[in-house]
């Protein structure tokens, strides 16, 4: 199972507290209607002011719930809390946490009271993004870097109202319960769930659905998860009636996963190496593209 990082409460206390505020007004308890003005689509607006997406959460300028129909994604919801247009900068890769909620007592000041978010049981953590080419304004066409998780794309969202987009997400943590509708979860950082560079590349091509799902998810446990290959291989799936279990994965999806994994662990190898020789190299690194030979071997 994947460990947290040090900081992984520290980083989301704001988080967990702009969850909460936007899960709070989400609906009215007399009627149960959504009481959020959603739109789908907005203009850029050029003279709107600038926030990055967990910044901005943290500030209470902006409001997030990740809405999961399952482990393959659902939508994000952003809700603009000021009276003015926000142009919102979105991480190219985020991850999904389940905000735990137990019974008998609302927040302390401290804003958690006893929320807990879902890393030690629930369901799973998930990771993913947005696919930035859907951005109403491109941002950092860092979209196309395999190893970079700056700024994806620019989204505009006029004065209170709340943004749905479609988010792209594998499961994080095999063994707990898949993600659904009812649940409640917040996005993060993804090194509040993990440090290792070579899963948050991953989560960047599940965002920009460069990698077919079932492929995106073996790599996915077996980075996140420690799951061995053989064991990845071995997962069934049971069916009612006496028919015979099926597998869970293809041998030629994992044959995909593993050359998945291979390709950006070597890049990360390479870019360290870069970097740890010139320095200055690293701001450069993460604007580049990746090559072509990266793009086609995990295109779906």
């Amino acid at each position: 199972m994947p460990k947290l990082s040090g900081h992984f409460s520290f980083a989301l206390t704001a988080i967990l507290s702009a969850t909460l505020l936007i899960s709070q007004s989400e609906y009215s308890s007399a009627a149960g209607k959504s009481k959020l003005q959603i739109v789908n689509n907005t203009e850029f607006d050029p003279n709107a002011e600038q926030v990055e997406l967990f910044s901005a959460m943290e500030d209470g300028k902006v409001a997030s719930k990740l809405v999961l129909k399952d482990s393959k994604g659902g939508r994000l919801l952003v809700t603009n809390n000021t009276q003015q247009p926000l142009t919102v900068a979105m991480p190219q890769a985020m991850v999904g946490v389940q905000v735990l909620k137990q019974f008998g007592q609302g927040l302390n000041s401290g804003g958690f009271g006893n929320n807990s978010f879902g890393s030690g049981g629930g369901a799973q953590s998930t990771g993913g993004g947005l696919n930035s080419g859907f951005g109403n304004q491109g941002g950092n066409r860092g979209g196309n870097n395999l190893g970079t998780n700056s700024t994806g794309s620019l989204f505009s969202i006029p004065p209170a109202k709340t943004l749905s987009l479609q988010f792209n997400s594998v499961c994080l943590e095999h063994g707990k319960a898949e993600p659904a509708p009812r649940m409640e979860y917040t996005v993060a950082p993804v090194k509040t769930f993990s440090e290792d560079p070579v899963l948050e590349r991953l989560l960047v091509n599940v965002a920009q659905e460069r990698i077919e799902p079932q492929v995106a998810q073996a790599a996915a446990w077996h980075l996140a998860s420690d799951m061995s290959w053989s064991e990845l291989a071995a997962k069934s799936i049971k069916h009612l009636g006496g028919r015979p279990a099926t597998s869970y994965f293809s041998g030629n999806q994992l044959a995909q996963a593993q050359q998945a994994v291979s390709i950006l662990t070597t890049r990360v190898k390479q870019e360290a190496e870069q970097n740890k020789n010139n320095p200055e190299s690293e701001e450069v690194s993460e604007k580049e593209e990746a090559s072509n030979t990266d793009r086609v071997s995990l295109a779906r």
